[in-house]
């Protein structure tokens, strides 16, 4: 697999800055992905983008643990190995 670090570089730089957070209701099965300061919850990716599926909670806790700021710091970890 060739990775294209530099593509990966640019998007982890265009993204909303993190800390990004989840934002999970079982009850609802509703998730988003968000920073800390936003009250709405909704500020990187809404509520609608994870209803209803399967694997929601797990994808949008993944979304949230890989932000732009982990991205960078194991693409800057790579250029330096």
């Amino acid at each position: 697999m060739n990775i294209d670090k530099q593509a990966l570089r640019e998007v982890a730089e265009k993204a909303t800055k993190g800390p990004w957070m989840l934002f999970s209701d079982i009850d609802t099965k509703t998730f988003s992905i968000h920073t800390p300061r936003d009250k709405r919850c909704e500020n990187v990716i809404k509520w609608g983008g994870f209803d209803c599926q399967p694997n929601a909670e797990a994808n949008a806790e993944f979304i949230a643990a890989f932000n732009p700021k982990v991205a960078l710091a194991l693409l800057d970890e790579l250029d330096s190995a």
